[in-house]
């Protein structure tokens, strides 16, 4: 039985991780006393922490507060306005424009400052944290493991 099932194992396994998709910034921000506001900022695969970004790279943006949510592009597409530069590589400078299309939808940072505006969402403050996620490396046991049981299975079907 266990025989029939390693082609199986060893073929999904030797499939090569998908690349990340999109860069992502976690967004976390003190909108006042007991009021934080979360965002979630995603590029796309052509974007590089520490450049300057154009609408066409966002892929998604969603923002959540004591005051509301807000979410696009299901709540509207990226304006032409929305351009900036995320901080990367130890860059502590943030100039984010996030405009949606619509009167008044904005989200913006700046080094010292954030806001949020989305119809009655009217959110800002002084304090936040922009975090870059990071990928999850390959452990670099892992192809050791799938030489060893391609070895194992050579030997089952040599002695079957």
């Amino acid at each position: 039985m266990w025989r029939a099932l390693i082609p199986a194992i060893l073929a999904s396994a030797l499939v090569a991780p998908a690349a990340q998709a999109v860069v992502i910034y976690d967004f976390v921000g003190d909108c006042g006393t007991g009021c934080e506001a979360i965002a979630e900022i995603q590029l796309d695969d052509t974007y590089v922490p520490g450049a300057a970004y154009t609408a066409g790279q966002l892929v998604s943006f969603t923002y959540n507060s004591p005051s509301g949510s807000f979410g696009a592009p299901a709540n509207g597409e990226f304006d032409s306005g929305s351009t900036g530069t995320f901080p990367g590589n130890g860059m502590t400078t943030i100039n984010v424009n996030i405009d949606i299309v619509g009167a008044g939808n904005i989200f913006a940072l700046s080094s010292a400052s954030w806001l949020a505006v989305f119809g009655s969402i009217n959110d800002s403050g002084d304090a936040f944290t922009l975090t870059l996620r990071e990928e999850i490396p390959l452990p670099a046991s892992l192809p050791l493991i799938l030489a060893g049981l391609g070895i194992l299975y050579g030997l089952s079907l040599r002695r079957a």
